[in-house]
This record gives C-alpha cells, structure tokens and sequence, in this order.
C-alpha cells in the first residue's frame, strides 16, 4: 500500500506527500455525528500509520476540532477520552515542535471542557519538553511560541497540592535550562513576555478567561501574599533581562542590546507600577536615556523609538508615564 511504501529510506518530500494524500483521504472519511465511531475510526488509522510524524498530527487536530465542537458538559467522560487519545498520541511524534504545538492545542481544548486535570498533564509535557535538547535553530520559533504559552497559562487555576503558580515557575525554570544561543536577545525578549504575562496575574479581574473556570484571580482575590510572590518573580525575571543587556554589551553586540532596552522600556511603560518612588520607574528612566545617549544606534531605530516615545506623551492617560517619556528628553 502506499503508507507501506514509506520506509527509513525514503526521503522527507517523499514521505511528506504520501502524508499529505493519506491526510486528504481521511479527511474525507467521518462518521459525524456519531462521535464514538468516528473516534474509533480514528484510533485505527492511527494504529495503521503510526510511522508517519504528519498523519499522526492530523489526526491528533481532527479529535481536538471534535472536542472543540462539543457543548453538551453532560459528556464530559467522552470529552475527556478524546483529550486522552490526543495525550497519548503526541509522544509518539519526532519532532518537538510539533509536540509542543499539540500539546498547548489540546490543553486549551481541555480546558474549554471543564477537564482541568488533562490540560495539566498536557502543559507539563510542554514543560518537559523545554527542558530538553532544541532543535537546531528552534530558538526564533520558541521566541513566537511562548506568548501562547503564557497566556494560556494565566488563566490555569492554581491546584491546591502543588502550591502558587506551579505550572508558570515549573515553565520559567525550563526555560531558563533551554539551550538559548547565547548570541541572540531571544531568551531576553522571552523573559519580558512572561514579566507582560506576571503584571496580567495582578490584576483583580483577568482580561479573559474559560467559561466556568475560575482562574487565579477569583481563586485568591487579590491576596497579598499572591500579589506578594507575584511581584519576586518578576523581579528575577527583569533582572535577567538586565544581565543580558550587560551581556550584549560587554560582547559589542550593541544592536541586540539596544533591541531589550527598547523592548523592556516601553513594557514597563505598559506594565509597570511606575509610582514614585518605584524601582520600575527609576529602571525606565535610565533606559530611555541609554538608548536615545547611544551613539551607535541606527538612524531608523532611533526615529522609531521617539515616534513611540512622541505616541505615548500624546495618548498615555498615566501622567507618570507622560512625566517619564518629557524626562528622557522626547
């Protein structure tokens, strides 16, 4: 047969588009609306073309759409059965990136159903995950990657047994241990996704959220303590940043090291607790001054950082902010 034809040796075009045949063909196949049967039509395809990385993938997105398309919580023991197929077949995959995209696509699913467990098995695959080898030259990708990520990880209630923030500290610690190339701003530019996604944790009332799941924010209420942990880890994270600027600099890499103050300024300018006296506020000053001082930055880098600057004095309802943007000179 024509999956048969498909062995060690044949090469990836190849195998790809007998792939992409078999995907057609299936597609074309269902048993909708009787979702059991579908669901076992596709546990058998899988069975028969478990060699091929693509098909495998396409059928993990087929179940994940049908899950996507259920209303009745009265189900909720088949919702969680195709959240299993999908979690037991995303291993069996080869490449990392497409484990990770599964994974986060099957978590979110998850937790549109209600089924809170399967979505935290799914992102602790992802975090595993990251604590492993890369792909060679996966960091860009990883960059792209990690707001998803985050923002799905904002609204995950907290479980009671594995303490605050479990799953975001478990996510930071692996990618501080990813393999970054040390000589790209990309774990930098990370760093300041996940202190945009800390500052979101603070707020009294997330921006969204999953219907009848209560995330952190109803959980705590607010809590000291919650802001209180909140608040050292963004501390660490924004410190990291700043070892990286000192890091491009000592290295002359002044391009990337420009790119972080620009991109860290004007998140604390977004994010921050600019009040007086704030270290935050003391932080963007001296960032907004670094950059506009810096001889060697580019003409057009510098022509767009004062039009952003000129942006937020004319459209920031903060005072704080414009007072800041009027200090560094703009």
């Amino acid at each position: 047969t024509l999956a048969n034809s498909v062995t060690a040796l044949t090469s990836k075009d190849e195998e790809r588009q007998v792939s992409e045949l078999l995907n057609h063909a299936i597609s074309k196949c269902t048993f909708l609306p009787n979702m059991q049967k579908h669901l076992s039509f596709l546990t058998e395809k899988r069975a028969a073309f478990s060699h091929l990385d693509l098909v495998q993938v396409a059928l993990v997105q087929q179940v994940n759409r049908m899950a996507g398309i259920m209303e009745n919580r009265d189900e909720k023991a088949f919702m969680q059965a195709l959240a299993a197929y999908s979690y037991i077949t995303i291993p069996s995959l080869r490449s990392s990136k497409n484990k990770m995209n599964l994974y986060l696509e099957t978590a979110q699913i998850c937790l549109r159903n209600g089924c809170l467990g399967q979505a935290e098995a799914c992102l602790r695959g992802i975090i595993n995950l990251l604590g492993q080898d890369s792909e060679e030259g996966s960091e860009k990708w990883m960059k792209e990657f990690l707001p998803n990520l985050f923002s799905t990880l904002l609204v995950v209630p907290d479980n009671p047994e594995h303490g605050v923030l479990y799953l975001i500290r478990g996510t930071m610690n692996a990618i501080n241990k990813y393999p970054w190339d040390k000589n790209q701003p990309f774990k930098a530019f990370a760093l300041i996704d996940a202190i945009k996604m800390f500052s979101t944790a603070c707020q009294e009332v997330y921006p969204y959220g999953f219907e009848n799941l209560e995330s952190n924010d109803v959980l705590y209420g607010s809590d000291e303590n919650f802001i209180a942990e909140i608040s050292n880890m963004t501390g660490t994270m924004v410190s990291l940043v700043k070892d990286h600027i000192d890091y491009f600099d000592e290295t002359k890499n002044i391009d990337a090291s420009n790119r972080i103050r620009m991109e860290l300024f004007f998140t604390i300018l977004n994010f921050g607790n600019l009040e007086n006296g704030s270290n935050m506020k003391t932080l963007a000053l001296t960032l907004g001054q670094e950059v506009l001082n810096n001889s060697s930055l580019s003409k057009k880098d510098r022509e767009m950082f004062r039009r952003c600057c000129i942006w937020f004095k004319e459209n920031n309802r903060e005072k704080i902010v414009r007072k800041i943007v009027t200090k560094i000179g703009i």
